[in-house]
């Protein structure tokens, strides 16, 4: 089981560093522009693993036990590879994070840190396949992802 979790990070790391230079804004090679890429890829992951998960959780679509679990597994691994993206202060230009995020520095990274907690908590939920288990697990990651944006996030412009 950890072996599988250690080639998941794995993989995912190679994906986000493979996505992030190949489609990137390549003018922009500063420490704050790679860093705004970073952050665009792994959220664009997440995004890409949470949204069938939400589906499933609202009867959107059928409950599939395994493919739930892999998009939990693989949530997991990217909630850890996303508080690397803030590690170079000041980074919006490019991105929609606020300075706030900078300003607020260990209240951000606790945050993100909780984020990191709790997918890693729906991954373990998911494995049971108990609904009962794994829904609140889920919309206590999906509050996570909502403050965040409230308050760190822009809006689009």
């Amino acid at each position: 089981m950890k072996l599988s979790r250690i080639l998941l990070t794995i993989a995912l790391t190679s994906a986000v560093a493979f996505t992030a230079t190949a489609h990137g804004d390549k003018k922009d090679k500063s420490p704050e522009g790679q860093a705004a890429k970073y952050r665009h890829n792994v959220f664009g992951m997440i995004g890409y693993h949470f949204g069938p998960m939400g589906d499933m959780i609202k009867g959107k679509s059928d409950y599939n036990k395994d493919t739930f679990s892999k998009n939990a597994d693989a949530l997991a691994s990217l909630a850890v590879l996303a508080q690397n993206g803030f590690e170079v202060e000041g980074t919006v230009k490019g991105s929609r994070a606020k300075k706030k995020i900078w300003e607020e520095k260990d209240k951000f990274d606790a945050g993100i840190k909780m984020f990191a907690d709790n997918t890693a908590a729906l991954a373990t939920q998911a494995k049971s396949g108990d609904m009962a288990a794994i829904k609140p697990a889920f919309l206590k990651v999906a509050d996570d992802c909502k403050q965040c944006h409230k308050s760190y996030r822009a809006k689009k412009k």
